[in-house]
Protein backbone atom coordinates (compact mmCIF):
# COMPACT_ATOMS: atom_id res chain seq x y z
CA UNK A 1 0.00 0.00 0.00
CA UNK A 2 1.20 3.49 -0.85
CA UNK A 3 -0.28 6.19 1.38
CA UNK A 4 0.45 9.78 0.48
CA UNK A 5 -0.94 13.29 0.66
CA UNK A 6 -2.44 14.76 -2.48
CA UNK A 7 -0.59 18.07 -2.27
CA UNK A 8 3.03 17.06 -2.85
CA UNK A 9 5.03 18.29 -5.81
CA UNK A 10 7.16 15.46 -7.17
CA UNK A 11 9.91 17.04 -9.27
CA UNK A 12 11.45 13.79 -10.51
CA UNK A 13 8.63 11.33 -11.23
CA UNK A 14 11.00 8.66 -12.57
CA UNK A 15 13.13 8.67 -9.39
CA UNK A 16 10.00 8.71 -7.24
CA UNK A 17 8.59 5.66 -9.07
CA UNK A 18 11.91 3.85 -8.55
CA UNK A 19 11.86 4.70 -4.83
CA UNK A 20 8.26 3.50 -4.54
CA UNK A 21 9.23 0.23 -6.24
CA UNK A 22 12.13 -0.23 -3.81
CA UNK A 23 9.76 0.41 -0.90
CA UNK A 24 7.19 -2.05 -2.29
CA UNK A 25 9.86 -4.74 -2.56
CA UNK A 26 11.10 -4.11 0.98
CA UNK A 27 7.54 -4.08 2.38
CA UNK A 28 6.73 -7.34 0.58
CA UNK A 29 9.89 -9.05 1.82
CA UNK A 30 9.82 -7.85 5.43
CA UNK A 31 7.27 -7.06 8.09
CA UNK A 32 8.01 -3.33 8.17
CA UNK A 33 6.61 0.16 7.75
CA UNK A 34 8.41 2.59 5.45
CA UNK A 35 8.26 6.35 5.18
CA UNK A 36 9.87 8.67 2.66
CA UNK A 37 12.22 11.37 3.89
CA UNK A 38 12.92 14.62 2.04
CA UNK A 39 16.41 16.09 2.28
CA UNK A 40 15.97 19.42 4.08
CA UNK A 41 17.20 22.56 2.36
CA UNK A 42 16.47 24.92 5.24
CA UNK A 43 15.81 24.75 9.00
CA UNK A 44 12.03 24.63 8.53
CA UNK A 45 10.04 24.48 11.77
CA UNK A 46 6.75 23.44 10.16
CA UNK A 47 7.84 19.87 9.36
CA UNK A 48 8.60 16.81 11.40
CA UNK A 49 12.15 15.45 11.13
CA UNK A 50 13.33 11.86 10.77
CA UNK A 51 16.74 10.97 12.18
CA UNK A 52 18.19 8.06 10.20
CA UNK A 53 20.92 5.60 11.13
CA UNK A 54 22.57 5.35 7.70
CA UNK A 55 22.16 8.43 5.54
CA UNK A 56 23.77 6.81 2.49
CA UNK A 57 21.59 3.69 2.38
CA UNK A 58 18.67 3.51 -0.06
CA UNK A 59 16.53 2.28 2.86
CA UNK A 60 17.57 3.28 6.36
CA UNK A 61 16.20 2.73 9.83
CA UNK A 62 14.68 5.67 11.63
CA UNK A 63 16.33 6.35 14.95
CA UNK A 64 14.00 9.10 16.09
CA UNK A 65 11.14 11.33 14.97
CA UNK A 66 10.93 14.96 16.09
CA UNK A 67 7.73 16.91 15.44
CA UNK A 68 8.17 20.54 14.33
CA UNK A 69 11.35 21.52 16.19
CA UNK A 70 12.49 24.99 17.17
CA UNK A 71 14.65 26.92 14.69
CA UNK A 72 17.74 26.20 16.77
CA UNK A 73 17.00 22.47 16.84
CA UNK A 74 16.21 22.44 13.09
CA UNK A 75 19.54 24.14 12.38
CA UNK A 76 21.33 21.47 14.42
CA UNK A 77 19.52 18.78 12.40
CA UNK A 78 20.73 20.30 9.12
CA UNK A 79 24.27 20.53 10.46
CA UNK A 80 24.19 16.89 11.62
CA UNK A 81 23.34 15.75 8.09
CA UNK A 82 21.39 12.62 9.00
CA UNK A 83 17.92 14.17 9.26
CA UNK A 84 15.14 14.32 6.70
CA UNK A 85 11.82 16.08 6.61
CA UNK A 86 8.92 13.71 7.16
CA UNK A 87 7.07 13.58 3.81
CA UNK A 88 3.89 11.92 5.06
CA UNK A 89 4.38 9.27 2.35
CA UNK A 90 4.23 5.72 3.67
CA UNK A 91 4.47 2.17 2.31
CA UNK A 92 3.52 -1.09 3.99
CA UNK A 93 1.90 -4.37 3.10
CA UNK A 94 -1.72 -5.12 3.90
CA UNK A 95 -0.50 -8.06 5.98
CA UNK A 96 1.74 -5.77 8.05
CA UNK A 97 -0.86 -3.09 8.75
CA UNK A 98 -3.58 -5.61 9.62
CA UNK A 99 -1.20 -7.47 11.92
CA UNK A 100 -0.29 -4.18 13.64
CA UNK A 101 -3.97 -3.33 14.14
CA UNK A 102 -4.60 -6.78 15.59
CA UNK A 103 -1.64 -6.48 17.98
CA UNK A 104 -1.98 -2.82 19.00
CA UNK A 105 -5.56 -1.76 18.25
CA UNK A 106 -7.74 -4.87 18.51
CA UNK A 107 -10.97 -2.83 18.66
CA UNK A 108 -10.03 -1.10 15.40
CA UNK A 109 -9.10 -4.47 13.91
CA UNK A 110 -12.54 -5.80 14.89
CA UNK A 111 -14.17 -2.87 13.08
CA UNK A 112 -12.06 -3.58 10.02
CA UNK A 113 -13.18 -7.20 10.14
CA UNK A 114 -16.82 -6.19 9.72
CA UNK A 115 -16.04 -5.33 6.10
CA UNK A 116 -14.84 -6.77 3.82
CA UNK A 117 -16.24 -10.14 4.85
CA UNK A 118 -13.16 -12.10 3.76
CA UNK A 119 -11.06 -10.96 6.76
CA UNK A 120 -11.31 -13.63 9.49
CA UNK A 121 -12.50 -12.37 12.85
CA UNK A 122 -10.99 -13.07 16.28
CA UNK A 123 -8.06 -14.85 14.73
CA UNK A 124 -4.51 -13.72 14.15
CA UNK A 125 -4.06 -13.60 10.40
CA UNK A 126 -0.29 -13.92 10.34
Amino acid sequence: MLIMPSDHFISDAKAFRANVQTAFEKAAAQNCFLTFGIPPDSPHTGYGYLEVTDKDASVSSIEKFTEKPSVQKAKSFLKAGNYYWNSGIFVWSCKTILSAFLDHQPKMYALLCEYPPWIPQKKKLF
